[in-house]
């Protein structure tokens, strides 16, 4: 009976350390997954113990007995082995991805979280004691007050003709079309769907225009349009080359701008009744390229 109890003793330290170290694991790397592909995984600490018995009982013993008879030729039937064993540790990554459904979150998170999680984890890998859990403590939060990064209200590609603006109806295109790669990496970067044509949206052989809630805006494609529609419009969006009369009348992203700066990200502000606007690439200049004069 002691010698069970041992044993049942042993296994429950080793699921303990392993539940553990995947839950610390899963909570350092948390804020990186969700910053930079808006994926999370709640139920990663399950699936970890679910897979520890394969991978430590068949698929680590079984690569290392591949390798040890490999000189005798005979490396194939270990080998076979560590494959069933990864299948079956795929399979429950499957299982458990299922009794997540529904529950993986996409949260759209600023950079500041980003700074709010890696000064949490210096503060608990540097500081011992009960003090070293103040530190992600405090970061949950902060997190939620400050880290949640704003949606825009226009989005401009720079190699297709997408253009998706927000109405009250959400997300629809004002040029392009739904299926393209710009528009696909759009939905799934904010989790909404982008309607295929912006809701009031009006189009003649010039251009299309839509009124969302605090601002009109106009994808101009042909020239003679710019002197009305910069005169009437808080935004004109063309992948021609705008005059400079249409600056001074009104915000403008161009073809030059988008050749620039890449995607355009826009968000109205009705205070200052004005946009900000994001280009994708900030600035070209990098310490380690040379300009030419």
């Amino acid at each position: 009976m002691r010698g069970k109890h041992g044993w049942l003793g042993r296994i429950g330290k080793i699921i303990a350390a392993t539940a553990t170290t995947s839950f610390i694991a899963g909570s350092a790397t948390l804020l990186f997954s969700a910053y930079h592909f808006q994926q999370t995984a709640p139920l990663g600490v399950l699936g970890n113990v679910l897979a520890l018995p394969v991978v430590s009982l068949i698929i680590m013993p079984a690569a290392m007995l591949g390798l040890l008879f490999m000189p005798l030729g005979i490396e194939g039937y270990f080998f076979d082995a560590m494959g069933w064993g990864i299948e079956r540790m795929l399979d429950v990554a499957r299982l458990v991805a299922g009794w997540s459904a529904g529950l993986d979150a996409h949260p759209l998170l600023s950079a500041t979280a980003l700074l709010i999680g890696l000064a949490a984890l210096a503060w608990f890998a540097f500081l011992e004691g009960y003090w070293r859990y103040a530190g992600p403590l405090l970061a949950v939060p902060a997190v939620l007050l400050f880290g949640f990064a704003v949606v825009p209200d226009v989005l401009v590609a720079d190699t297709t003709q997408a253009v998706a603006i927000r109405t009250g109806d959400g997300l629809g295109l004002l040029g392009g079309r739904n299926g393209s790669f710009a528009v696909k990496v759009w939905s799934e970067q904010y989790s909404e769907p982008i309607a295929s044509t912006a809701s009031g949206m009006h189009c003649d052989d010039q251009a299309c225009i839509v009124a969302a809630k605090d601002f009109s805006a106009s994808l101009v494609t042909a020239y003679s349009a710019f002197p009305e529609d910069c005169g009437r419009n808080q935004l004109v969006v063309t992948h021609l080359r705008a005059p400079a009369f249409c600056r001074e009348q009104t915000t403008v992203i161009d073809s030059d701008d988008l050749k620039r700066g890449g995607v355009e990200w826009l968000r109205w502000q009705p205070a200052a009744h004005r946009f900000d606007i994001r280009p994708a690439i900030a600035s070209l200049n990098r310490p380690w390229r040379v300009l030419q004069r």
